[in-house]
């Protein structure tokens, strides 16, 4: 706690050494809102107390030091010059923030025995429709549409589904694949290789990322740079009400 409210206190000399503030209208219209959260001026009352900030000139502190340092940051921010090359060797350093991995789409159908699930794969080499028939056999919730699972990446399933899944030609039904929820086929209708997002997808974001590392950066030095002393050891204890004793 002690840490926090020394960071605070740097933070706030800080824009007010650059001039910054905060006007009482920004102040009385947070003030507001919180009250009106309430049902009433003796709920607002509760709430101040129940939270621990105790009455509104602590709130008013508390609120003026939150929008003061949120004005630095934003001024620290406006600060931050990032080039266009800055932006490219980020983009080639953090490939990995912009690749998607590899997907697969698929069905399924869902059976409860090997013996349903080789009935099934029989019925599909004599050139029944996969999804018609996961409509009509499959256990799973996914069945009334097909056995359509739509896309996904590794991590998504259980991993025998994935294995099966990701090793299977397209096309091609795979299967029985067991797993605690039965025996699955698999069709597998897409396969989509990893891709790497284009710089120009990407670029608006990425300057805004590197705009608030640098403006991390900045606050860092700031506090690392400050001369604060705190004494723990004026904190009073904490005590345990005694008994029949208000909380």
């Amino acid at each position: 706690y002690l840490t926090q409210r020394a960071q605070e206190f740097t933070l706030v000399a800080a824009a007010e050494e650059r001039g910054l503030d905060v006007s009482d209208e920004v102040v009385d219209a947070r003030i507001a809102e919180v009250r009106a959260s309430a049902p009433d001026e003796q709920g607002f009352q509760d709430l101040l107390e129940q939270s621990g900030i105790g009455d509104e000139a602590t709130l008013r502190t508390l609120i003026y030091e939150n929008e003061i340092i949120a004005a630095l940051f934003t001024a620290i921010e406006a600060e931050v010059e990032i080039g266009d090359e800055d932006v490219a060797a980020a983009y080639e350093a953090r490939q990995d923030e912009f690749t998607s991995g590899e997907e697969v789409c698929a069905r399924h159908i869902l059976l409860d025995t090997v013996e349903d699930a080789d009935a099934a794969l029989e019925r599909l080499a004599n050139g029944e429709d996969f999804a018609e028939l996961a409509a009509e056999l499959s256990t799973g919730p996914s069945g009334p549409d097909g056995g359509d699972l739509g896309c996904f990446a590794r991590g998504m399933m259980v991993a025998p589904f994935e294995q099966a899944a990701f090793e299977a030609e397209v096309g091609t039904p795979v299967g029985p694949v067991e797993t605690q929820f039965g025996q699955h086929l698999i069709l597998v209708s897409e396969r989509n290789e990893p891709t790497v997002a284009p710089l120009a997808d990407v670029e608006a974001a990425l300057r805004s990322q590197l705009v608030g590392e640098a403006a991390n950066a900045a606050i860092d030095a700031i506090l690392q740079s400050a001369d604060v002393t705190t004494f723990p050891e004026r904190l009073s204890p904490i005590t345990e009400p005694e008994a029949g004793e208000e909380p």
